[in-house]
């Protein structure tokens, strides 16, 4: 496989059909629900949608209105996620400086006046059963993919209290096996099967089952039960440990932490 094309679990790869709602803000009313074709990226079909959907916007608001939106998108298969969107209807002037490689100095500056703005924030996960339904129809997604924050928390917490109990008993044959229930447990409180999922997000519930499941990992390697942790488990551990050397850092601060004190 080329650089060039999406790895199987790139979120971003085609052959996603992709869910898009927006919602007026002030109103709270759902305006817009859609269903895309996976003819592109996903980000791309639901930046084309958001170009179509300000256009007709802007033809229908007053010089100087503005409107805020919240936009959410689900890609088939990902954790559905939502963002403010402010569509506001008055000129605005971008400033643009471009240097030139090896030259000293500014280089070229200069302006373009556009004729109207789009504001957007920063996309969070949806909590679970926060996704618009269709509308008209109030029973339809009731499993929207949505992060159950209260399910992961209590998981958490009872992986932690097995694996301090392992970590005391070094890791016995009984620890070991109730540890790894309690850590199956957790993977599926996030909607995966036991494995950590492909798109966990930072600064989610989801980042800290995940962290907790390789602190997890990384304390029964250290042990002298190393060798008896299943295969599966330790080549997703290391594959994990490869993508992102930051992450893994966080991880082994985290697995001394417990070591040391636990985390509650």
């Amino acid at each position: 496989m080329s650089d060039s094309q999406p790895r199987a679990d790139d979120p971003n790869k085609p052959h996603r059909k992709v869910t898009v709602a927006i919602v007026e803000k002030e109103s709270g009313e759902t305006i817009r629900y859609s269903v895309l074709e996976p003819t592109d990226f996903p980000f791309q079909l639901v930046e084309r949608y958001c170009d179509d959907f300000v256009k007709e916007m802007i033809s229908e608001m007053s010089r100087g209105e503005a409107r805020a939106f919240l936009l959410y998108e689900r890609a088939e298969g990902l954790r559905p996620r939502v963002k403010d969107v402010k569509i506001i209807n008055k000129p605005k002037t971008i400033r643009w400086e471009r240097s030139v490689t090896g030259h000293p100095g500014r280089g070229a500056t200069g302006s373009e006046r556009i004729p109207y703005s789009v504001d957007e924030g920063e996309s969070s996960v949806v909590k679970k059963g926060a996704f618009p339904r269709p509308p008209g129809d109030s029973s339809a997604l009731l499993d929207d993919g949505g992060i159950d924050e209260d399910a992961i928390r209590a998981a958490i917490r009872h992986a932690h209290s097995l694996l301090r109990t392992a970590l005391a008993e070094k890791f016995s044959e009984s620890s070991r096996l109730t540890l790894m229930a309690g850590l199956d447990e957790l993977m599926r409180s996030t909607g995966t099967t036991g494995e950590p999922r492909d798109d966990w997000h930072m600064d989610s519930m989801d980042e800290t089952a995940v962290n907790l499941f390789d602190a997890a990992i990384l304390l029964w390697l250290e042990s002298e039960a190393a060798s008896i942790l299943p295969k599966s488990m330790r080549d997703g551990y290391l594959d994990r440990m490869r993508d992102d050397s930051k992450r893994s850092e966080g991880v082994m601060d985290i697995a001394k932490i417990i070591e040391k004190h636990g985390l509650f």
